[in-house]
């Protein structure tokens, strides 16, 4: 049923960033976490969470099958930084490794990869939770980020690792416990975000359906809530559009600038 949560979400997100009726007042992600947070801060904080018994990241391979609740994040980014550098060896290196325009003009490398963060349990009134976090390699997070960007040095080259996340998926564990708790939950759900909107404009009565999701939208941000009874999955989206069309900005003006300097249509 989750599946099918997450692929509305993916089919019909286009739609929901696109009307413009259904916004939240300040849209933040769950708990402590915030939409400038890379894949450290994300891991102490979820450390910090009392609750929680097990961690789960993919990518580095010294973090494969293993609960990291008991590692560092001197042990992440050691992960991180072998991740990186099996990416740089031979013709991975281009295909792993792309150019990036900082704020100053310069240029640097970012790897393009990115890992996954999974975690369990949370509470939420009464439900154990299971919570995704989702990261993508953002050109545009280096502007306003660049102190968060983890600095990889490969055989003299400074490579980027700029991990900022997409989204975070709250899935519960326990069916039954949901089912018996759901009501609390979309009580909740209602009192935060007292409007949320299917991708035709149909708002959500705050009872259970399992054949749709409800959305609220700020900006690039968006929440998303499916109100099964067994299965209330709640999903936070960040869209990167405003970062990417200023850094697409940024990038042409530096590039054209280049161009400008290189110009020899003098010649012609």
């Amino acid at each position: 049923m989750i599946k099918r949560f997450s692929m509305i979400v993916v089919l019909c997100v286009i739609f929901v960033f696109n009307y413009n009726s259904v916004y939240a007042a300040s849209l933040s992600p769950y708990g402590k976490f915030e939409w400038s947070d890379n894949v450290l801060d994300v891991f102490r904080k979820l450390k910090e969470i009392k609750t929680i018994k097990e961690i789960s990241i993919k990518g580095p391979d010294s973090f494969d099958r293993v609960n990291a609740v008991g590692k560092s994040e001197d042990d992440l980014k050691a992960g991180i930084t072998d991740f990186v550098a099996k990416g740089a060896k031979g013709w991975r290196f281009s295909e792993y490794n792309k150019e990036v325009v900082l704020k100053d003009g310069k240029k640097s490398l970012y790897h393009v990869r990115a890992i996954n963060l999974k975690a369990q349990p949370i509470i939420l009134v009464g439900i154990p939770y299971r919570i995704s976090f989702n990261f993508v390699q953002v050109p545009g997070y280096v502007l306003n980020n660049y102190d968060k960007t983890i600095k990889i040095d490969i055989n003299g080259k400074k490579i980027l690792f700029l991990s900022q996340f997409k989204s975070i998926n709250l899935t519960p564990i326990d069916n039954e416990l949901a089912e018996a708790f759901h009501q609390k939950l979309f009580d909740v759900i209602r009192k935060k975000y007292p409007v949320l909107k299917d991708v035709f404009g149909h708002e959500w009565d705050g009872k259970p359906n399992s054949m749709a999701s409800y959305y609220s939208e700020d900006g690039d941000y968006s929440f998303g809530f499916f109100p099964d009874k067994q299965e209330p999955g709640m999903e936070y989206t960040n869209s990167f559009q405003s970062v990417e069309k200023i850094y697409n900005s940024h990038k042409n003006n530096i590039l054209s600038q280049e161009n400008k300097n290189n110009d020899s249509s003098s010649g012609l």
